[in-house]
């Protein structure tokens, strides 16, 4: 897929979209509130909307599997730079949509979605479908 989705400044601009990442949350309290309410150590995790790969990274260094799911085609470049500098084997980039998951029922534990463009209208529920699709039973999702 190289269709571009929407016009998100970041897929055209890395350093902005890098400095968005770490000026939303610049001492990590998200994901320490994550973290307590539901950790995502040694679990599945599908980060939805990954992007370039700024969380994903992060759920990787204790998550059992990261699948990395991103349908803009220049954030999944990015995602692959910051991957070949920041390499780990339990990641798996998904080049697809959240209204299409490709993953199988039942199949992860925990999904994430930072800056997802689906969420907020009506467009969101076939993603939110899929998300239900995906997850385990007492699975958990951050949106």
């Amino acid at each position: 897929m190289s269709t571009v989705l929407y016009p998100y400044p970041g897929a055209e601009n890395a350093s902005a979209y890098e400095l968005l990442n770490r000026c939303t949350d610049p001492d990590q309290k998200i994901e320490a509130c994550m973290r307590a309410i539901a950790p995502w150590e040694g679990r599945t995790v599908l980060d939805i909307g990954a992007g370039s790969g700024f969380h994903t990274v992060r759920f990787a260094a204790t998550a059992r599997h990261v699948w990395a799911l991103e349908p803009d085609q220049r954030l999944v470049q990015q995602m692959e730079q910051r991957l070949a500098r920041q390499p780990a084997g339990n990641i798996a980039v998904l080049q697809a949509g959240a209204e299409a998951i490709p993953l199988p029922d039942a199949s992860v534990d925990w999904v994430h979605a930072r800056f997802a463009y689906f969420f907020g209208t009506e467009a969101c529920l076939p993603g939110l479908a899929e998300v239900r699709r995906v997850l385990r039973a007492g699975g958990d999702f951050f949106v």
